[in-house]
């Protein structure tokens, strides 16, 4: 995919409910075509539903996304794209440690 957000690495199963009750909008379902970034895409079904859709409901959603995200922070990274994001706290974590002379801070 030549493009994408942080939405594209969670677990949709964490915000559809929400998303559905909030503006009656099944994120599960699947669009043909090729792959685009999650909010093309939720955009694409929000217009299927016969909602608007607009950069003002784009960041409802994408809110509404970050706190169903907050509240369960095990579950919300999709297991087979998690890989990115893993990698960045490996990093950071080795970078940190080479900071405080391999050390955690306090």
């Amino acid at each position: 995919m030549a493009e994408a957000e942080v939405e594209d690495l969670y677990d949709e199963s964490i915000y559809a409910d929400e998303i559905n009750r909030r503006f009656g909008v099944d994120v599960t379902l699947r669009l043909k075509g090729k792959r685009r970034k999650w909010s093309d895409r939720i955009g694409e079904l929000f217009k299927k539903h016969g909602k608007p859709w607009n950069t003002g409901i784009e960041m409802q959603v994408k809110r509404c996304v970050a706190e169903a995200v907050a509240a369960s922070p095990q579950r919300a990274l999709h297991a087979a794209r998690a890989d990115p994001i893993l990698a960045l706290v490996g990093a950071l974590a080795g970078k940190l440690g080479l900071l405080h002379g391999g050390r955690p801070s306090q």
